[in-house]
């Protein structure tokens, strides 16, 4: 009794607390104090979605190939026909 006891307090804990808790954005949520920090993550963009820019990308494709060659790398080359959106 005294152990479903504890296991029910535990659980209770653990589901209420704020930092494990998900709050759910949606364009009803109004900006409060308390909605601030959900807002702010929501909105930011993760570290991840940023690494694109940190590669030294080159518009010129023979300097491409020089500064591959010296660093004994591969090329990405990308190439496309029409719109990016497929709209064309």
């Amino acid at each position: 009794m005294r152990r479903n006891a504890l296991i029910s307090i535990l659980f209770f804990l653990i589901a209420t607390s704020p930092a494990l808790a998900q709050r759910t954005i949606t364009r009803k949520t109004t900006l409060t104090e308390k909605t601030y920090p959900a807002i702010l993550k929501t909105l930011s963009k993760p570290p991840v979605e940023t690494h694109w820019t940190e590669i030294p990308w080159r518009p010129n494709f023979t300097e491409a190939i020089g500064d591959a060659r010296k660093e004994d790398k591969p090329i990405l080359l990308w190439i496309m026909n029409g719109h990016p959106c497929g709209m064309t």
